[in-house]
């Protein structure tokens, strides 16, 4: 009989955390106030990475939290303007930040408070393998490996996907 074994992805953790630079010139860079809340998504603009759902969750959550930021770290694959005007629509835009492709995700992500994988299908997120090496606490999506890579209310949270309303509950949370 065949015997397998999984191999997860594998991530170099020194680049991570206090190596990655200086928050608060990353934060001073992008105009991000000290004391903002930062939210980030590190994502090429995909309508299936739920771009829109987390925009639709920070909707509920600007009005305790004003000072909110969501940074939205990836390639414009078309979906720019349709999440600029998602969040003209919702009083957002001021919130919102798209930095477009980034090389420099270690030191964006020192600059997060809560890191967001929002999507509706994901094959093993590297992406969240970045964040846990950060530090960051996650709110991710019940989809592809991810309920792998972060275990329900002990490394992050785990939410249903296409749902704003279970996102923006944890996230409120932390």
């Amino acid at each position: 009989g065949w015997k397998l074994r999984v191999v997860y992805n594998g991530l170099d953790t020194s680049r991570y955390g206090s190596a990655a630079g200086d928050p608060a010139a990353v934060r001073e860079g992008l105009g991000i106030p000290r004391s903002a809340p930062v939210i980030g998504m590190v994502a090429n603009l995909w309508a299936y990475k739920g771009h829109a759902d987390l925009l639709d969750a920070a909707a509920s959550l600007v009005r305790d939290y004003p000072n909110l930021r969501l940074l939205f770290a990836g390639r414009d694959e078309g979906m720019g303007p349709e999440l600029q005007e998602k969040a003209r629509r919702l009083g957002l835009e001021r919130n919102l930040i798209l930095t477009g492709e980034r090389r420099d995700i270690p030191a964006l992500m020192s600059a997060m408070d809560i890191l967001v994988s929002a999507s509706h299908e994901e094959g093993f997120s590297n992406v969240l393998l970045e964040g846990m090496a950060s530090g960051l606490p996650i709110v991710a999506t019940r989809v592809g490996g991810n309920p792998e890579a972060v275990l329900h209310e002990q490394t992050g949270f785990i939410v249903p996907p296409r749902e704003p309303r279970e996102l923006a509950r944890n996230l409120r949370f932390l």
